[in-house]
């Protein structure tokens, strides 16, 4: 079969051309094109475009896409991203496409690296120390006009807290199922118990915390380090909520057998720097509405549809050293 020949394929290879021509001017005859492996196409295809020594990210939202998912990374990296203090991607070209806006994307330096996956403090404290310009920063009137409350998601629900509430309780057995030691089900299927039962009251807490901006999906695959340096990738996720968020997430994945203590230490550190600090019984709240959230989303994700990283992120996160232990022995 000819896939050159299919409709939705040529329509792509027209828009790589274009935008690499709007960016430098000129259309090779070839562009190399490399899929991102990080990125599973939940909501765009990306690929690394390469052509002599340049190179650049093309973003192009896939079909079902939410425009405004697309609208928001791109206000934000060509608005608050070039002002502040951070490592990110610069917008190079866009163009509006069949299923939203196309992204032609800089290429932050450094490499992939398996990252996020063990009890390592200094990495921790060096995405805190990177991401807290942003989360230090008063939202701008645009910000609100533009940006979800954190939570809503492409679903634009108007009270993503309930809904997260509703998703554990219909997803956290399946996701047990699929990704739990069978050995560990005893004391997990316990701790589901407590985490539905203390949900409602944690999202309510973490609800009314006063909002920042956030990049949203903090985690591994969503940033590059390059010496001292640690650049921020995927702006799409960015919302408005407590920094509480961001560290929750990201923290969540340096969580090891007695490391819980200073995590929470680095976390408050951080926290209290940029004035978000929301007490220890709210960070708590935090660590438990993260694990609920991490739930929700692997109980309706088998392994095949999954990186292999970040499979091995979400069975170290549900087994006795991870953070799901963690919090059973807070309990």
């Amino acid at each position: 079969m000819d896939l050159q020949g299919r409709p939705e394929v040529m329509r792509h290879e027209q828009c790589v051309r274009e935008l690499w021509k709007s960016w430098t001017g000129d259309t090779p005859d070839t562009i190399e094109r490399k899929q991102v492996a990080a990125d599973r196409g939940v909501t765009s295809r990306v690929e690394l475009l390469l052509c002599g020594g340049l190179k650049a990210v093309l973003k192009t939202p896939i079909e079902g896409f939410d425009r405004d998912w697309a609208v928001r990374e791109a206000w934000f990296l060509q608005t608050l991203g070039s002002e502040i203090e951070l490592q990110v991607p610069t917008i190079l070209a866009s163009k509006e496409v069949e299923h939203g806006r196309a992204l032609l994307l800089s290429w932050c330096p450094g490499v992939d690296g398996d990252v996020g996956l063990g009890p390592d403090e200094a990495l921790a404290r060096r995405v805190l120390k990177a991401i807290e310009p942003l989360h230090g920063l008063v939202p701008c009137e645009a910000a609100f006009e533009l940006l979800p409350r954190w939570g809503s998601g492409s679903a634009g629900h108007s009270q993503p807290h309930q809904r997260r509430h509703r998703r554990f309780m219909r997803r956290h057995e399946a996701c047990l199922q699929t990704w739990a030691d069978p050995l560990d089900r005893p004391w997990l299927d316990a701790l589901c118990v407590g985490l539905g039962d203390s949900l409602q009251a944690d999202a309510q807490a973490l609800a009314a915390l006063a909002p920042r901006l956030l990049h949203g999906d903090l985690h591994a695959d969503n940033l590059r380090l390059d010496g001292n340096e640690v650049a921020l990738l995927d702006w799409q996720s960015t919302s408005l909520g407590s920094p509480v968020y961001d560290v929750a997430l990201w923290l969540s994945a340096h969580v090891d057998d007695g490391t819980l203590e200073p995590m929470s230490t680095l976390a408050r550190t951080h926290l209290e720097a940029v004035d978000a600090w929301p007490g220890e019984a709210t960070w708590l709240s935090a660590l438990r509405a993260t694990l609920s959230g991490m739930m929700s989303a692997y109980g309706s994700r088998g392994p095949s549809a999954t990186g292999d990283r970040e499979a091995r992120s979400v069975k170290r996160l549900l087994s006795r050293s991870g953070l799901a232990g963690a919090l059973v022995d807070e309990w």
